[in-house]
């Protein structure tokens, strides 16, 4: 049985955080394939896509090449319309019969996860990593959620980073190397994505 770790989200642009935060999740949970999975659109977020779902698919395949079993997924992206997490684990879950699946959230989610489509189904599918941002109470939320023992926090550091800035940044003519690797900093001034 091999060890799943799934991450959707925009990645409009894919950053240093994300890239982090997966290498971390497949070494302190003994991940054997960890997908990243670009939305089409997400149900909760109003914003418009910043850009086309090929460029952000290309600048996730350039990010996995420096993260050791990695691999992008475009199954929300091919399916169109909304991307709901539930639709997605059961899609994995007929890709890939058997094995053990997680799926990474923001702690700030947590609180949230019961208006998701689907809900509580999902924790038939997964259990969920959650990232350690901003919520300040969040093991207090996990010791009174009726699924605690599938939810799992990441030992790691919070990234300041997020895509939001590093568009401003764009924006503003201002460099975003802290933000971003050196391939997709040149991926991004090469195609002039978020101008």
């Amino acid at each position: 049985m091999m060890t799943l770790c799934l991450y959707g989200g925009s990645f409009d642009p894919v950053h240093k955080g994300h890239m982090y935060f997966a290498e971390r999740i497949t070494d302190t949970f003994k991940v054997d394939a960890f997908f990243f999975i670009p939305a089409h659109t997400s149900p909760f977020k109003s914003e418009t896509k910043h850009t086309s779902d090929e460029h952000r698919l290309s600048m996730l395949e350039i990010a996995c090449k420096n993260i050791p079993n990695s691999h992008v997924s475009s199954l929300e992206i091919d399916r169109k319309g909304l991307s709901y997490t539930i639709d997605t684990l059961k899609a994995f879950q007929e890709l890939y019969p058997g094995h053990r699946m997680f799926w990474v959230i923001g702690d700030d989610h947590l609180a949230t996860l019961e208006k998701w489509k689907g809900y509580p189904d999902h924790f038939h599918y997964c259990d969920f990593i959650i990232l350690p941002r901003k919520v300040k109470d969040l093991k207090e939320q996990i010791e009174t959620h009726p699924y605690r023992s599938q939810l799992h926090i990441l030992p790691s550091d919070k990234i300041g980073v997020s895509s939001s800035v590093i568009r401003q940044a764009l924006a503003e003519n201002r460099p975003i190397l802290s933000y971003v690797s050196q391939e997709i900093n040149d991926y991004i001034r090469a195609n002039n994505l978020y101008r």
